[in-house]
């Protein structure tokens, strides 16, 4: 199955022939795949400066622990069927490429019937209301169905039509505000409501083609070739997200189960500001992840080795960008953005230790993205579980003696962790792999360069 993906059109006309015609072109492309997320995460930012409003703290703990889930669940669908996405779709082998993405498509609709139970049970094991419960299960599974969506979308070069369906479900997310702020229902059932209607309407406009593919009967064979893709693929990106989430978010868990909700509200509010950071390097990640899948299929080392150069200098950009934001809010109009019942001190530090978090995962996502592009999921796997036994054992030993704010350090040695074990491993394929010219190395036949 072999794709050269222009984006819905964006390419023709637009782009001049030349090195120079192709980075303004890579640099729109990068336009165009941060355009839909951007929007979708200041939805999501203004949501949640709504909810800190008009939601008590220990309600906004347990919403913002329940949206914590759900990036976690989208992380496991990621492993089970998404890493792999661009790599089968990069597969040359036509017929074996098309069994494997139905499998694909199968298993990922199959699996829903777990998630909507699962966080039906989670919502009220939190003593989150039924309605709460039940319309937020709604939302994450849909929103499930549409992170697969969205990376078969930019596997196949159809990146405009993720960026509509991130504006609709922005544009449906800032509807809902005004109903969250003066409409009187009950906050909790009435943002899971907004979020469902949201995600469902942006799942729509990937059309009625997808969908039915998307809902078409199970292929034959269809387990003995979802065990070969999580043999070959998933089962080692399963293994690193369960770690990586250890990594990233051991403190969302280790501090509402020992210090309540509420303080773990604090630390989530301090985060709110670091958003941009997280939002851009998934979303470029997720482009990029998909356009190396195709360089490295292609064997294009030059073209990989200026897609990592881009990658890193537009995330120090954002970084930047969001480093300099987050300072003016919080020296200069901090109760513009937090209430008065959130200490500004503790946003403060807590804010200073996410930014450097973000920095750290800034410097390794371009890596990250390659190396899942190669489908060399085994080493990612392997970092992640050494960054997330110091994650976690710093958060817990942080949390024994000192204020919850300060257990993010742990999250921060985890990610120095995972960037110390990922960098060199990373370097090293590339010099065996796809060497640059005047380099030695091996093609991906295994054959000397």
């Amino acid at each position: 199955m072999d794709y050269a993906p222009p984006l819905d059109g964006l390419d023709g006309g637009l782009v001049k022939d030349g090195i120079a015609g192709r980075e303004m072109g890579q640099w729109l492309r990068y336009g165009v795949a941060f355009s839909g997320p951007a929007a979708t995460a200041g939805a999501n930012f203004l949501l949640s400066l709504v909810l800190l409003r008009v939601m008590t703290t220990d309600i906004f703990g347990h919403f913002s622990f329940m949206l914590v889930l759900s990036q976690f669940a989208l992380g496991i669908w990621s492993a089970l069927f998404s890493a792999a996405l661009p790599v089968i779709m990069a597969d040359r082998n036509a017929t074996e490429g098309e069994a494997r993405l139905a499998t694909l498509f199968s298993a990922n609709l199959l699996s829903m019937a777990i998630a909507v139970p699962l966080f039906v049970a989670i919502a009220s094991a939190l003593d989150l209301p039924a309605a709460v419960g039940v319309t937020f299960s709604l939302f994450a599974a849909l929103l499930l169905l549409r992170q697969f969506a969205r990376t078969h979308a930019y596997a196949g070069g159809r990146a405009v039509r993720v960026m509509l369906s991130d504006l609709c479900y922005c544009f449906i997310v800032l509807a809902g505000l005004p109903v969250l702020l003066w409409g009187g229902y009950a906050p909790g059932t009435t943002a899971a409501v907004v979020l469902a209607l949201a995600a469902l309407v942006a799942l729509m406009l990937f059309g009625r083609s997808y969908l039915t593919r998307q809902f078409a009967p199970l292929p034959h064979h269809f387990l003995f070739r979802y065990r070969e893709i999580w043999k070959q693929h998933s089962g080692w990106s399963m293994l690193g997200v369960l770690t990586t989430e250890a990594t990233m978010n051991s403190h969302a868990y280790i501090v509402t189960f020992f210090s309540g909700p509420a303080a773990f509200a604090v630390l989530a509010a301090s985060s709110l500001l670091t958003r941009p950071v997280s939002v851009v390097t998934g979303a470029l990640g997720e482009y990029e992840r998909a356009q190396m899948a195709v360089q490295i299929a292609r064997r294009d080392s030059h073209g990989l080795a200026r897609a990592l150069w881009r990658f890193r200098l537009a995330m120090v950009a954002v970084w930047l960008g969001t480093a300099v934001l987050l300072a003016i809010v919080l020296f200069g109009v901090p109760r513009l953005v937090f209430p008065s019942k959130y200490p500004l001190q503790t946003l403060i530090i807590g804010s200073v230790i996410w930014m450097i978090v973000a920095l750290v995962r800034v410097l390794r996502a371009p890596e990250s993205a390659m190396m899942q592009g190669a489908g060399e999921f085994r080493p990612l796997a392997y970092a992640s579980v050494y960054s997330a036994i110091f994650s976690v054992g710093g958060v817990a030993l942080l949390l024994s003696f000192a204020e919850p704010v300060w257990s993010i350090l742990g999250i921060m040695l985890g990610e120095l962790v995972y960037g110390i074990c990922l960098w060199p491993k990373a370097r090293a394929w590339r010099r065996r792999v796809m060497p640059l010219r005047g380099e030695k190395g091996a093609s991906l036949d295994g054959e000397t360069g």
